[in-house]
């Protein structure tokens, strides 16, 4: 199943997760967004924090981007930690070099499917 936005509470077997997030002072919005993606093949739950460098509708703009066009992508469902930021890295890369963050992600390389499991 997709990563899902962490709003409010959230409940889990022996988890009780509690979830606010308050923008920059003069801000309505900001750029940090918690995830969950539960009904993973492993049984498991795996929580993303997503902190955009910067404040306001731009930073926004960025994890709801993230959120549309790549955590519901079939390719970062049941992955390991180090698997997700892995693929995930290309957005990384794109906002260090100073390009456009906001661009389309089709300049970005594909995500790869994860390998089926023997």
């Amino acid at each position: 199943m997709p990563f899902q936005p962490l709003t409010g509470s959230f409940t889990w077997p022996s988890l009780e997760l509690y979830a606010a997030s308050e923008p920059c002072h003069g801000e309505s919005v900001s750029g940090d967004g918690l995830f969950a993606e539960v009904g993973r093949r492993d049984g498991g739950l795996m929580l993303l924090l997503v902190d955009v460098m910067g404040h306001g509708s731009r930073a926004a703009q960025t994890v709801s981007t993230i959120e549309r066009n790549h955590l519901r992508h079939p390719s970062c469902q049941n992955r390991s930690p180090a698997e997700l930021l892995s693929a995930l890295e290309p957005l990384r890369m794109v906002a260090r070099r100073g390009r456009d963050p906001f661009r389309p992600p089709d300049h970005l390389q594909p995500l790869q499917a994860p390998a089926a499991a023997p």
